[in-house]
């Protein structure tokens, strides 16, 4: 023994979150993917611990990785309704409104009601071809009614209702890679295989359940795992004990006994 091998003390893999290991004479870093921190990188940052969403929304902390950010806030919508990264900004009731071509739309910053006019700028017969917009349910958003005017239609917020913006509950990448279903204002994340979490921010550890026998060792990998066998043992979880009598290693009749990684032989007498 010469002492001329390094120990590679990255080849169990400790870094955590798909943290980079490097290694060093002695001991090992990581370098964390952007949403952690820790030696192994074990710790979630919790973004939402200076409170950046205002105007009393809702701050829902995410890995944030491929993300400007790494939380995401769920904006009120009562009693003024807000938009925004942040939810800083009053909600424009028109924006992206559902009016006709060529009619107006008005409404105030903060409130979700909006009112379609076909009025000045419009000609008489695209008015009268349009009839009573409220046959065809022209408001998308849940909550609002849609109320007929003389000039056009409003689509209001029904009184005690908690009406929604229509704008999506999934930002890009909120569920990491997973899906993001909405339903009913709320929203929830299916996770690609081999994740977890509300926002499958959470890889699942394949090792936890002790899949590798006879004292092998388990390496974690994405939605897989590989044991790693300690002599006289192999198979997927190092089940089979490999027979080291299997090439009839003892001469002259002796009789070979299979043992953890090596053989023994008896022999007969005379032999030795």
């Amino acid at each position: 023994m010469n002492c001329d091998v390094e120990i590679d003390e990255c080849e169990s893999s400790p870094c955590w979150h798909a943290g980079t290991c490097s290694d060093h004479i002695g001991f090992f870093t990581c370098s964390c993917m952007p949403g952690y921190q820790g030696t192994q990188c074990e710790v979630d940052i919790d973004e939402c611990q200076s409170q950046p969403c205002l105007n009393g929304a809702i701050c829902e902390d995410l890995v944030n990785r491929d993300l400007e950010s790494g939380y995401h806030c769920l904006c009120v919508h009562s009693p003024l309704a807000y938009v925004g990264r942040d939810c800083e900004l009053l909600a424009e009731p028109c924006d992206g409104h559902p009016c006709p071509p060529e009619w107006s739309c008005s409404g105030t910053p903060g409130y979700l009601n909006y009112t379609c006019h076909c009025g000045s700028g419009v000609s008489d017969a695209s008015c009268r071809s349009q009839g009573d917009e409220c046959k065809t349910n022209p408001c998308p958003q849940p909550g609002l009614e849609c109320v007929s005017l003389q000039d056009g239609y409003g689509c209001h917020c029904q009184s005690g209702n908690h009406c929604l913006l229509s704008a999506s509950l999934c930002p890009s990448e909120l569920c990491n890679n997973g899906t993001c279903l909405e339903n009913g204002g709320t929203y929830t994340c299916q996770c690609p295989a081999g994740h977890t979490g509300a926002h499958c921010e959470e890889e699942v550890d394949e090792c936890a359940s002790n899949p590798c026998q006879n004292g092998a060792i388990c390496l974690d990998r994405v939605n897989e795992y590989s044991c790693f066998c300690v002599p006289g043992f192999q198979g997927y979880h190092c089940e089979m004990d490999i027979n080291e009598c299997a090439s009839q290693p003892c001469q002259h009749n002796g009789t070979c006994l299979n043992q953890m990684d090596h053989y023994v032989c008896q022999c007969l007498s005379g032999y030795t």
